[in-house]
């Protein structure tokens, strides 16, 4: 009998729905956070459905262990800083790439998650004191769910905006950030234990009122609020002052890339230029060594005539100008390092992939390729690229030779770092896919991506 009374006990259901109402709502932030997390890093080892699933787990026994514990130890500074340790950890262990990217990503992502929850949550409860003057249980669980519902809102609205390209940021850039973001996050931890612990803003006035609780919670609360709208600035323009730095940086490697290649190419039309003037001279000397049968020289000046015309090695032209001077600029460091070069590109008509990430898949790729080479001996050294449109995809692939004895399965972002992580993120961002191998002494790397309406 006394079972039925306590599961009739609207005491009960109150508990459940309240518990069930967080569970959805908190469920719903972490949820929106991992979609992001994966549209930066992909899951490590399983599917993204079953990546979610464990994550999702994993928090929730890790939110309620720390609220055992820091209710058993009185102490809320415990109970945030053992949450936010445990979402880093879960962001960072549970998805492939470098870790200081994905802790300075899953960082970001408890910022706005903590700050956003914060001030909305503040707001709603000064917004109850000065409307219905309620302190009511009810009351403070819609807030904090309304405030999860709109932290999951601002996690969406702010990376949309943002547009982070994590494949320009560094290791090392990574690292500079995180600092900032974990000192702001542990001080709202430490304003939010205060107020835990009855340390709140008083009433500028004098008397009774400067005590009236009323007021001091009203404070407390608008005090907490402007706290969470500040740090919440302060990481954005933080992200996207950074993020508009190394585009700037990037967009300034392609421009000088552009500029050495015209300069290459203003060259090459003031040799040809210069050997059309002298072309009756070089026709004598030819005319007079074919009548000596010299052809020992003859050979020997016909090479020279057309290497200082620019006659064995033109420019590369794939019909796509940024294109153009980040593989003709890779195409001379290859040369530099005594690496065979073939090319063989049409990227005529393309559209729909933005200049900005074919240089930096390129980039990657052949340098990538050439670092490669120097573990492959002197005159087996090659590197061929390939690059056309089919239908609506653009195609690439690079092959370079393999080195004696080259572990075929170690290719991957342990070998060749940062790069492979950055092409795969600009694949997947537009609609392609990446394929890698290793035969016949060769290391291949396709890539296909969606060309757009422009192709033909």
């Amino acid at each position: 009998m006394s079972v039925d009374l306590r599961v009739n006990d609207p005491a009960v259901w109150f508990l459940a729905g309240k518990y069930a109402a967080w569970a959805f709502f908190y469920g719903l932030e972490i949820f929106t956070a991992l979609r992001i997390q994966e549209g930066f890093f992909r899951p490590a080892r399983v599917s993204a459905e079953a990546n979610r699933a464990r994550c999702l787990t994993l928090l929730f026994a890790f939110f309620l262990l720390a609220d055992a514990l820091g209710k058993l130890a009185g102490n809320y500074l415990l109970f945030a800083v053992l949450r936010q340790a445990a979402f880093l950890f879960v962001c960072t262990a549970f998805f492939a790439g470098k870790t200081w990217m994905k802790l300075f990503t899953a960082a970001m992502l408890l910022a706005v998650m903590d700050f956003s929850w914060n001030g909305l949550e503040a707001a709603l409860s000064a917004a109850r004191l000065v409307l219905f003057h309620s302190r009511s249980e009810m009351a403070l669980m819609l807030a904090s769910c309304l405030s999860y519902l709109g932290a999951a809102g601002a996690l969406r609205a702010s990376f949309r905006r943002l547009k982070l390209k994590m494949e320009m940021f560094s290791p090392r850039c990574a690292k500079a950030m995180l600092i900032p973001v974990c000192v702001l996050l542990f001080l709202t931890d430490v304003v939010n234990f205060g107020a835990s612990r009855g340390v709140s803003m008083v009433s500028d006035v004098n008397g009774e009122a400067y005590w009236d609780p009323y007021l001091n919670e009203l404070f407390t609360h608008l005090g907490c609020m402007v706290l969470a709208i500040l740090s919440i600035t302060v990481v954005l323009c933080l992200a996207d002052a950074m993020n508009r730095t190394m585009q700037y940086e990037v967009s300034e490697q392609v421009h000088r890339a552009k500029a050495a290649h015209y300069q290459a190419l203003l060259k090459e039309r003031r040799e040809q230029a210069g050997l059309r003037h002298d072309m009756r001279n070089h026709f004598i000397a030819v005319s007079g060594l074919l009548k000596k049968r010299d052809y020992e020289r003859l050979e020997q000046y016909v090479e020279r005539l057309c290497e200082s015309g620019g006659l064995t090695d033109g420019e590369i032209r794939t019909g796509n100008p940024a294109v153009d001077a980040i593989v003709n600029l890779k195409r001379r460091e290859a040369r530099e390092m005594g690496i065979a070069f073939a090319c063989d590109m049409n990227l005529a008509g393309l559209a729909g992939i933005e200049d900005f990430d074919l240089c930096i898949l390129l980039g990657n790729l052949l340098d990538n390729a050439i670092h490669a080479q120097s573990r492959v001996e002197e005159g087996r050294r090659r590197i061929a690229v390939r690059a056309e449109i089919v239908k609506r995809y653009a195609v690439f692939e690079i092959r370079n030779a393999l080195g004696e004895g080259e572990d075929k399965t170690g290719f991957g972002e342990e070998r060749y770092g940062i790069g492979l992580m950055n092409v795969q993120q600009i694949v997947e961002r537009n609609g392609g896919i990446l394929d890698i191998a290793a035969r016949d002494g060769e290391f291949f790397v396709s890539v296909m991506m969606e060309a757009g309406h422009g192709a033909l």
